[in-house]
């Protein structure tokens, strides 16, 4: 869209198709015809950018990201840059838009999803970490990855397994998260079962380890999904006392 200081001059097949009309119905408009409410709106810049036509280019050109009310009816996203196409003596502003509104509402979408699915960890009765496959960072811990860690999720984001302070040893994480790198570029998941105490109270752990990336791609962080099973491992010994104690009497 080329404008000048009578308003809309050019327009082609694009714009016209993306503000919803032919080129007479906006010639000798101002540009903010199509804007939205917004007083900060790229649109109503124009008058102020065709005062200063003595700019250099760099300074006068610019990229901006805007909602467009089309004469349709249809509010949508662009992106845009404008640059100085005239003269002193006939200054113009040259538009380029793309709209981006599909996009705009893919991330909308996908930053809702990410917040659900973020809701989901931090809820879960499980442990769950991310750790970087190169270094062995931990990127992300939730609640319960901090409960067990005694320190806030956001203090052991950025440490080493060796550096943080878990009741499971930095050195056997450590290894479990190669192991699983090793094993498991097919996407494989890796078991591993911890016990140690914590608080006092000895506590069993079933860890899975599985290895996330592009498919074909070496992997580039691996997911640790940890739950509590001492309820259901102290329930397993105490039926298999209880199945040997009932074969023994048989047998006596």
């Amino acid at each position: 869209v080329t404008v000048g200081q009578g308003g809309i001059e050019c327009m082609n097949r694009s714009a016209r198709r993306m503000f919803g009309g032919d080129l007479a119905d906006f010639q000798h408009f101002p540009l903010c015809c199509v804007a939205t409410s917004d007083p900060q709106h790229p649109f109503r810049q124009v008058e102020a950018r065709l005062a200063s036509p003595d700019l250099p280019t760099e300074a006068a050109a610019g990229s901006f990201e805007c909602r467009v009310q089309a004469r349709d009816g249809r509010a949508f996203w662009v992106v845009g840059n404008v640059v100085p196409t005239g003269d002193a003596e006939q200054p113009q502003l040259t538009y380029a838009l793309l709209d981006i509104d599909r996009r705009r509402r893919a991330e909308a979408r996908s930053a809702q999803a990410q917040a659900s699915l973020q809701r989901v960890i931090d809820l879960a009765p499980l442990a769950i970490a991310l750790f970087d496959a190169a270094s062995g960072e931990l990127r992300q811990a939730n609640p319960q990855v901090a409960a067990a860690a005694g320190l806030p999720g956001e203090m052991l984001v950025g440490r080493r397994p060796e550096e943080l302070p878990l009741p499971i040893g930095g050195d056997v994480i450590r290894a479990d998260l190669q192991a699983a790198l090793d094993a498991g570029r097919g996407g494989d998941v890796t078991l591993r079962e911890y016990r140690f105490e914590h608080e006092g109270r000895p506590l069993v752990w079933e860890a899975r380890y599985l290895p996330l990336g592009q498919p074909g791609e070496v992997p580039d962080e691996v997911l640790l999904v940890a739950v509590d099973v001492t309820e259901q491992r102290a329930a397993q010994a105490a039926r298999l006392e209880a199945a040997i104690a009932q074969r023994e009497m048989l047998v006596k």
